[in-house]
């Protein structure tokens, strides 16, 4: 089986997908770092956490190959779902874990990003562009696109941010049930407790994108003007998303 480990884009996606990794170890299962090397797929898993990008059907029919042969293995994307994919869900040859965030902290987060790449020069990375307001909102607006295309799928596990920083364990927990996975509450703990932010050196926080966790912190770093067009013109999004916003704009 080949596990899809989707989210939007500044969710907490590379944490997780090293809890998600971990948990697999732990269950017997393939650490996806082995298989990339094993299989020299530097070029198709990229960076330490295995992003493969787009989901082209090239890429995930080769990689089911692999799982057909080497057994489960974890893979990470930013990207919508295609069909080959919406395919493996209904057949139990892939199973997908998306996280998500209250967009509203997603177009800080994304600012951030965007400041620090470009005043480090990596002005190529994909997140350089949103180093103002109105661009980190477009992308938010396209990465919303994605995930109501996920949000269409069935067989999906889907969480939040919020909820990972909320109860950790309850969400780990809950994804090994989703994934059968036969790990204890002891060894999750044990995992949760690896990535712990007192235990992270510098290079495995760079590799996390460990920042600043809150759920909140848009609220107070924002303008006031700011927050109102991020509630005005993501509204039915955040909503739908399963968060609260007021509109200000009389609608």
């Amino acid at each position: 089986m080949l596990i899809v480990c989707a989210s939007m884009p500044k969710s907490g996606s590379a944490y997780i997908y090293n809890l998600l990794n971990d948990l697999l170890i732990a269950h017997g299962l393939n650490d996806a770092r082995r298989i990339k090397s094993e299989y020299k797929l530097t070029h198709l898993m990229t960076r330490h956490n295995c992003n493969i990008w787009e989901l082209t059907d090239a890429k995930i029919a080769r990689l089911l190959r692999i799982s057909e042969s080497a057994g489960t293995f974890a893979v990470k994307t930013h990207c919508q779902p295609t069909p080959t994919v919406v395919q493996g869900l209904a057949n139990h040859t892939i199973k997908v874990v998306y996280i998500s965030r209250d967009p509203r902290a997603v177009c800080l987060s994304a600012m951030e990003h965007g400041k620090k790449l470009n005043e480090i020069g990596d002005t190529h990375h994909t997140m350089a562009k949103n180093v103002d307001f109105a661009t980190a909102l477009q992308s938010v607006s396209d990465w919303i696109s994605i995930w109501n295309k996920w949000n269409s799928c069935r067989g999906v596990f889907f969480t939040t941010y919020e909820q990972l920083l909320n109860d950790r364990h309850k969400v780990m927990a809950s994804i090994a049930v989703y994934l059968g996975l036969a790990v204890d509450s002891r060894k999750i703990d044990s995992i949760i407790e690896h990535y712990d932010e007192r235990n992270l050196t510098k290079e495995r926080k760079i590799y996390l994108h460990y920042n600043q966790p809150s759920a909140d912190r848009f609220r107070i770093v924002f303008t006031q003007d700011q927050l109102s067009i991020l509630n005005n013109c993501l509204y039915s999004d955040i909503i739908s998303m399963g968060y609260s916003a007021a509109r200000e704009d009389g609608i």
